[in-house]
């Protein structure tokens, strides 16, 4: 008889409700008992939390919770754990403002000890010269970045002033050699620096960099009209439900405009549209476009009845 995993104990004493992070983080440690802690209806909400984080599911995080300090000191004495791996990067992009400052070291020592990403640990400590040093590869930055430029909305560049000179320019050169993978952080840099760069994005890459504007502030795009242009322009779709959602998040009139456009020429794509956001969200002249109506019939066969020719006219296409 094989005795059962570390994680799925952890996982049943979870259930049974227990309170210790530590007890449970087998459980944290496994992409597929992870979710189980966050949603079974038993499982204490501060252990339920971390599951969430560790499955890749910050959705799952009711506001309260996230803010909880509660929370933040369970995930603090989770760093340098096997769990820190999976609870850490997901917590990256949505712990509050600053929460790495304090827990620096430890974080510091985590990734020494392969149990933090660099850039995780970058996005949590905040902008500094000490965490710009963490991340060396263009994606790691890019997410590093990303979320530096999140925390300040209203001035997504303001990651720039905390850093010495030969610093943010090593950061934004590594971006700039590396176009698709500065594509996840396009909004929070320089506008020339953007602009160098989005002409050199791989075609498979738009779609990122448009769920970054869709992730961005409206001061963020503000800044980036040109490009965001530029990339609408090139939108097909294959893009359509990064496009719908940065329409929706933005209600810039080109990008429903580009919606519109990708939908005439490919009528079977309104299927994303509804994928991608809310239909009460979609604006009115995109739902029309969306479902066009079937020319009306004839119903030729007297077997058909009325009610049935109804229906056939009525039949959305795709």
């Amino acid at each position: 008889m094989h005795s059962p995993s570390p994680a799925l104990i952890a996982t049943l004493r979870a259930l049974r409700g227990e309170t210790d992070p530590h007890i449970v983080a087998p459980a944290l440690d496994d992409l597929w008992f992870a979710p189980i802690l966050a949603l079974a209806p038993n499982v204490d909400p501060i252990i339920g939390a971390p599951g969430a984080l560790a499955g890749e599911r910050p959705d799952f995080l009711a506001p309260d919770i996230r803010t909880s300090p509660a929370l933040s000191a369970a995930v603090a004495s989770l760093i340098g754990t096997n769990a820190s791996n999976g609870v850490l990067p997901t917590w990256a992009k949505v712990a509050p403002t600053g929460w790495g400052v304090p827990h620096a070291i430890a974080l510091f020592d985590a990734v020494q000890r392969n149990r933090c990403p660099h850039w995780a640990a970058a996005a949590l400590i905040g902008s500094c010269d000490a965490s710009a040093a963490l991340p060396s590869h263009a994606y790691a930055i890019a997410r590093a970045v990303r979320r530096w430029g999140q925390i300040t909305p209203d001035d997504p560049t303001a990651w720039m002033n905390h850093l010495a000179s030969v610093d943010r320019d090593r950061l934004v050169n590594a971006l700039r050699t590396c176009p698709n993978s500065a594509a996840a952080c396009w909004p929070w840099l320089p506008e020339a620096d953007a602009a160098d760069i989005v002409h050199r994005i791989g075609r498979e890459y738009l779609s990122l960099a448009l769920a970054a504007y869709a992730a961005a502030s409206p001061v963020a795009r503000a800044r980036h009209t040109d490009i965001l242009s530029a990339l609408m322009h090139h939108a097909r779709q294959d893009d359509l439900i990064a496009l719908t959602r940065l329409a929706v998040a933005s209600r810039m009139d080109a990008a429903w405009a580009t919606v519109v456009r990708i939908l005439h020429e490919h009528p079977d794509a309104a299927r994303d549209v509804v994928a991608a956001a809310p239909w009460d969200d979609v604006r009115t002249d995109v739902q029309t476009s969306s479902c066009p109506p079937l020319p009306t019939m004839t119903c030729a066969p007297p077997s058909r009845s009325p009610a049935m020719c109804t229906l056939i006219r009525r039949r959305p296409r795709g």
